[in-house]
């Protein structure tokens, strides 16, 4: 856990001077890059097992997981109207590379922890 002071900090800093700062979002911040950094000490452990899952199971596990988490309250927003949907090809195609990014580099993580 004492690697999470670093980025902890970074994150209190980069956000300290910040026009719009709001305690909410630096709360939301905070806690998506803590439960980020448990996620990746909890896969690590479960990696050195070698018996449990591979880098690839984890990988689709958390995927999952996270679709589990945001599908209900992303539905409820759409179905209520409130959440904003690009309307712009550009925006869908910039959406699209972003999770292809992630998902990249979410690749890469995992098979670096194995």
């Amino acid at each position: 856990l004492l690697t999470l002071v670093p980025i902890v900090l970074g994150l209190a800093v980069a956000t300290k001077g910040e026009l719009s700062f709001t305690m909410v979002g630096f709360s939301a911040a905070m806690l998506g890059n803590f439960l980020d950094c448990v996620q990746n000490v909890v896969c690590s452990s479960l990696l050195r097992t070698k018996a449990v899952f591979s880098s690839h199971e984890l990988q689709y596990y958390s995927a999952m997981i996270a679709l589990v988490l945001t599908l209900p309250y992303s539905a409820g927003e759409i179905w209520t109207g409130t959440m904003p949907l690009p309307t712009q090809a550009r925006a869908w195609i910039m959406l699209l590379g972003a999770g292809m990014v992630y998902y990249l580099q979410s690749a890469l993580a995992f098979n670096l922890m194995s």
